[in-house]
């Protein structure tokens, strides 16, 4: 499956925000039944979902956040959430690999057609960085972990900075913990201000910096900016094109280091030259 650049987040409850979300140019979806919704509306934002998703072609780039394993609305969201096929389920507030267990438990058991659902865990808590790999490996149905700094900043107590020099450690733990447990990169925490295209951008790219796959969305109008930062450029592309094409030659004549336009080229390169051109297909 291609990576997910960008990942749209949009209430739950609400109808015409959730075909707007789905029609959109995100990459993938988030339908929220967590914080976007106020906890008298939970039980009733459930059901609307349920009734809104009946006629929409649904896929595993869906997702819908339930509320965690601390709630009392944690194992009602699974069950419902297990009637649906071809979604994938978004779980907040992952603090250790039980979290991640019993969700599998109860997608299984409300689950009618068989059907294993893929899980994105939210790591939002320092608990939940420290055991990014134990979560991480909890089961073979993780496709991706997130990390969510607004709730991570309340937890460390930390101050939001312009360069988020406070999230350094965490965000390049959960990419190292991804790394490790084979799976696919992370995905980086919303921007809190949609208006801000600069910053947007600025974080984005330190996202894609570290090693994530792509970055939340809170506003439609943030998606083209995350999906250019996180696509190679013409000119990357093209590089990365020359350089597999160049050292493939080179291996088929016993060579495993050559020189391409003054730059030295030997497996590395090649590698991510590779996995460059992977990001496009």
């Amino acid at each position: 499956m291609k990576p997910i650049r960008s990942l749209l987040f949009c209430p739950a409850n609400n109808e015409k925000m959730v075909m707007k979300a789905i029609a959109s140019e995100a990459d993938a979806v988030v339908l929220d039944l967590e914080d976007a919704v106020a906890i008298e509306q939970k039980k009733q934002a459930r059901q609307q979902l349920i009734a809104t998703l009946e006629d929409v072609e649904l896929s595993p780039r869906i997702f819908i956040r339930i509320n965690d394993r601390q709630t009392a609305f944690f194992e009602d969201d699974l069950l419902a959430v297990a009637t649906l096929k071809d979604v994938s389920v978004i779980i907040p507030k992952v603090e250790q690999k039980e979290d991640i267990e019993k969700a599998v438990e109860m997608l299984r058991k409300g689950a009618a057609d068989g059907a294993e659902r893929r899980i994105s865990p939210i790591l939002e808590t320092a608990k939940g960085i420290m055991n990014a790999y134990e979560i991480a490996t909890a089961s073979d149905k993780i496709c991706a972990l997130s990390f969510g700094a607004v709730d991570f900043e309340l937890d460390i107590n930390a101050i939001r900075t312009e360069g988020g020099e406070e999230f350094l450690y965490a965000k390049s733990h959960v990419v190292i913990a991804s790394r490790a447990a084979g799976i696919a990169p992370p995905i980086d925490s919303v921007y809190p201000d949609f208006q801000d295209d600069h910053g947007l951008q600025r974080d984005s790219f330190k996202a894609k910096s570290l090693g994530f796959q792509g970055k939340g969305a809170i506003h439609p109008r943030q998606l083209s900016i995350i999906n250019e930062v996180f696509s190679p450029t013409k000119e990357e592309v093209d590089y990365a094109t020359a350089v597999v094409e160049a050292f493939e030659e080179a291996e088929k004549n016993g060579l495993a280091s050559i020189k391409l336009d003054g730059k030295m080229i030997d497996y590395p390169v090649y590698k991510k030259a590779k996995q460059m051109l992977a990001y496009q297909k």
